[in-house]
């Protein structure tokens, strides 16, 4: 008894590999307040203090955000890598018979 399940496993596999790219990319953002730091010196305007101060946050916030998402991106990866081996082990049973 032959079947095909009609999952294109391969690009369900290239998926993944793009998605482990992504992953990996978290660990290559390094984080870098040099300007920020700068305008935020003590004896620096306020104005400037405290906009340093706020852009710190929201780059905090972002690098938060990037993390999570490549912790996301990781998972699903493996996800599809499952999904595609089981399809193929399915195919390969029907085509056994089994």
């Amino acid at each position: 008894m032959a079947c095909d399940l009609e999952v294109d496993t391969d690009r369900m596999r290239k998926a993944s590999a793009l998605l482990v790219l992504a992953a990996e990319c978290d660990g290559i953002v390094e984080r870098r307040y040099g300007c920020l730091s700068a305008a935020g010196r003590a004896d620096g305007p306020p104005g400037f203090r405290e906009a340093a101060r706020l852009a710190i946050v929201r780059a905090d916030q972002c690098m938060a955000a990037a993390s999570a998402l490549a912790s996301h991106a990781g998972r699903l990866a493996d996800f599809l890598r499952t999904a595609a081996d089981s399809f193929d082990r399915a195919e390969q049973l029907c085509a056994a018979g089994g």
